[in-house]
């Protein structure tokens, strides 16, 4: 009786999705979880390089076992966005790969909430908001219960100045999951979120949250030198941000932070020293390149500081 009266309440979308196998191949299975963890370990931190080739090569192999395996070809989607997102930013054809990947995997299982968020952010990206909330709206009605469709939800407010209702899709994002590392990257957003909107509390809340699901605490310090920085305590920032390049001397991220709370403090030239140590070829943060030709300004490197608001320009 208890299983009848089960079973009439499991509509048939949820049917297929209990029906439905990813993969009958062990090996796939194992090298896709494989590459999740290394894929989650760059977002939360995009200076680990080898941990998003890592995330590439496992996605790969997971393929050769099973070539049929839809999330292996949404897990390679995603990977492929971090890769060519700024390389690319630039071209007509801009993340057409992470489409192309992402259709291949809807091909496969149409309802796979990893294709359709890739899907709906791809659209976000460029410019089509309608497409955007349709396919994110498509994976929650498939399965209400997956966080990543609120998740990229949240982006789409982001983009429409809405800041409550970006930290509403993300609080259920955040009661919807139990991954620790996908805990952590929806806390890293929702902490920035809640800062943006002019609650710091609740964001030093989340960060304290954070930092008991994670070792890393340079990425602790590094998060509340933005929270001081919102706050107007830029001497504070910077000495959170020291105590995140100390404890991590080789991130970049956290080195032209640094440099530019430095700035804000009035010290260019010790900024200027940390730029000069750094290595600048890869570094190609949208919101950073202005940033550095300013330090190379104020310390009288005006053809320096010209080159970097001149790629500024191309890029905005």
């Amino acid at each position: 009786a208890i299983t009848s009266e089960l079973r009439i309440t499991v509509t048939t979308e949820e049917k297929q999705l209990i029906d439905r196998t990813p993969t009958s191949s062990l090996a796939a299975l194992d090298d896709y979880r494989r590459g999740r963890e290394e894929h989650l370990i760059y977002q939360l931190n995009n200076n680990n390089a080898a941990a998003l080739l890592n995330a590439e090569r496992f996605f790969h192999h997971a393929l050769e076992s099973d070539s049929n395996y839809a999330k292996a070809y949404a897990g390679l989607a995603a990977v492929y966005w971090d890769k060519h997102y700024m390389k690319d930013y630039l071209r007509s054809d801009f993340l057409d790969s992470v489409a192309v990947l992402a259709d291949k995997a809807l091909a496969l299982d149409g309802q796979l909430p990893d294709a359709l968020y890739l899907k709906g952010v791809f659209f976000l990206e460029n410019g089509d908001m309608d497409k955007a909330e349709e396919e994110l709206d498509k994976s929650i009605r498939f399965n209400p219960n997956n966080w990543l469709p609120y998740f990229g939800k949240d982006q789409i407010y982001l983009v429409k100045e809405d800041l409550l209702k970006a930290i509403e899709n993300l609080e259920k994002a955040r009661s919807l999951n139990s991954n620790e590392r996908e805990l952590m990257l929806i806390l890293l957003n929702l902490g920035i979120r809640y800062v943006n909107a002019g609650f710091p509390w609740k964001a030093e809340n989340l960060l304290n949250e954070f930092l008991s699901l994670t070792e890393d605490s340079a990425q602790y310090f590094y998060l509340m030198a933005d929270l001081e920085y919102v706050l107007g305590h830029h001497d504070g920032s910077v000495e959170s941000l020291k105590k995140a390049c100390k404890l991590d001397p080789l991130n970049t991220t956290y080195l032209f932070q640094l440099a530019y709370y430095l700035s804000l403090t009035g010290h260019f030239k010790e900024a200027l020293e940390i730029i000069g140590k750094t290595d600048l070829s890869d570094h190609n943060e949208i919101n950073m390149i202005h940033r550095i030709g300013y330090i190379f300004w104020e310390n009288g490197r005006t053809k320096e500081a010209n080159d970097y608001f001149d790629r500024q320009i191309v890029i905005c």
